[in-house]
């Protein structure tokens, strides 16, 4: 038999509902508790943040287009420094000092994801991806809303 398939590489997915063990979520919560938050590699890793809306989004025009034996990045492809991404947030949570502390690079630690989406636009071509600033609006509007 001909097995049909499509394999998605999902890069630091984020969103309102996101998962708590992912970074803007532990972030968020240990803001709300007052809780150190520790920056591993002093802050300076980068990791590519997708808006899950953007995952769903192309979830479903893949099941469209009925691809078949395809491996897909669902990717921004616009890394973002760790130490940037808590400015970007605490000033969209209108707070200026949290107890944050910045630890050397663990072992094993990766340094930077970064997933590319030029097949992802060979496919469908120039796929419009939320801002990363934009997906944290509603991230954290929607936080706030279940009590913060």
């Amino acid at each position: 038999t001909k097995t049909q398939f499509i394999i998605f590489r999902f890069f630091t997915v984020y969103g309102p509902f996101g998962r708590p063990d992912m970074f803007i979520h532990k972030f968020l919560n240990s803001v709300k508790e007052n809780k150190k938050i520790y920056l591993y590699n002093n802050g300076l890793n980068h990791r590519d943040f997708t808006y899950v809306n953007d995952v769903s989004k192309i979830l479903k025009i893949c099941l469209i287009k009925k691809l078949n034996k395809k491996i897909i990045n669902i990717s921004r492809c616009r890394p973002i420094r760790t130490d940037k991404l808590v400015k970007y947030i605490l000033k969209l949570l209108k707070i200026r000092k949290v107890n944050i502390v910045k630890i050397p690079p663990i072992k094993g630690e990766i340094l930077k994801t970064h997933g590319s989406n030029k097949r992802l636009r060979s496919f469908f071509g120039d796929i419009k991806f939320t801002e990363l600033r934009a997906g944290l609006k509603n991230t954290i509007k929607n936080y706030k809303s279940t009590g913060f």
